[in-house]
């Protein structure tokens, strides 16, 4: 006797189905882990080309200024340089750093959760003055930074970040 409606699948089926739903899921993690660490790679490069520029004004032999324009990663609101411990006028940033920042730190990106999860967030920029602020960030803007570095005389031993 044979019931109509009545559908059966077979265990292959079923199986066949289960793996294909693990594939898709996977092929989605492992999508979303390469663009994370395409932000991350994109985070470090931000760093190193900052440095790059800085130490290119610092080597200058004389007076020298230099504009820095640079995309971010995606999230990052401001970038910041200076002492955490005197951001009073950024308390966001300055409870974030506050916990995990160690001396000589002068250049910090926030969120710091956009910067490869917090690992890079915080770095610390060879030959840079912060004498006439104590702490201040740059705004991102359409996703990227502009500022200018400058050297002010041949005998200036560091470089000024201002916008």
């Amino acid at each position: 006797m044979r019931k109509e409606g009545q559908i059966q699948m077979s265990f292959t089926m079923i199986f066949s189905i289960i793996i294909i739903i693990a594939t898709v899921a996977l092929a989605f993690y492992f999508i979303q882990k390469f663009l994370e660490t395409g932000e991350c790679v994109s985070t470090r490069l931000f760093k190193k080309d900052l440095q790059d520029s800085i130490d290119r004004v610092w080597r200058a032999p004389a007076q020298s200024q230099q504009p820095f324009t640079q995309k971010l990663p995606s999230g990052v609101k401001q970038v910041c340089f200076g002492d955490y411990r005197d951001a009073e006028a950024y308390p966001d940033i300055q409870e974030q750093y506050a916990l995990y920042a160690r001396d000589g730190d002068n250049f910090f990106i926030y969120p710091a959760e956009k910067a490869c999860g917090g690992s890079v967030a915080r770095q610390e920029i060879l030959h840079l003055s912060l004498t006439n602020h104590s702490f201040f960030c740059i705004p991102a803007e359409d996703g990227k930074i502009t500022m200018t570095l400058s050297k002010r005389s041949s005998t200036d031993a560091f470089v000024y970040v201002s916008t």
